[in-house]
């Protein structure tokens, strides 16, 4: 029965991503159309003063989208860590007083 499956998924699965039936898949899955936007290189975001800072983007249609942004700080990042830390040595120590039951019935 597993055989069969299997065979019928292989055969659904070729015929999907064949080169011969290229209509089968949604256009979303199509690839980008080739052109001058996709040529060009991201702009890196420029170093924030303070942490914080935005930047406009613009648009194909001409409007403009608005990105905020942060950098953590050294002193920010240590406390992340120990904070982490602590919620791992905690969650370590209340997996020791489980007890796992292993027997069957």
């Amino acid at each position: 029965m597993k055989k069969i499956w299997l065979l019928a998924f292989l055969g659904i699965a070729s015929a999907l991503f064949s080169p011969e039936s290229g209509n089968l898949l949604p256009p979303a899955h199509a690839d980008p159309p080739e052109g001058p936007k996709n040529s060009e290189p991201e702009k890196a975001l420029p170093e924030p003063s303070g942490g914080l800072g935005s930047q406009e983007v613009p648009r194909d249609d001409g409007g403009k989208d608005r990105v905020y942004y942060s950098v953590t700080t050294p002193e920010e990042e240590k406390k992340a860590r120990q904070e982490e830390k602590e919620k791992e040595d905690k969650s370590w120590e209340m997996l020791r007083n489980i007890i796992i039951d292993r027997r069957t019935r």
